[in-house]
């Protein structure tokens, strides 16, 4: 599920896999959250 955080609606976005959830700053790097997000997915 991916969403944005309430309180800063122009600068973050919430994933939620399994229990984990991922904050994400606008501007991350796609190659660096693409690997946190394997990571999660592979412990959840």
């Amino acid at each position: 599920m991916v969403g944005e955080l309430p309180s800063a609606r122009s600068s973050s976005l919430v994933i939620e896999l399994g229990q984990a959830r991922v904050h994400v700053e606008r501007g991350v790097d796609d190659e660096l959250l693409a690997r946190v997000l394997r990571v999660v997915g592979s412990v959840c």
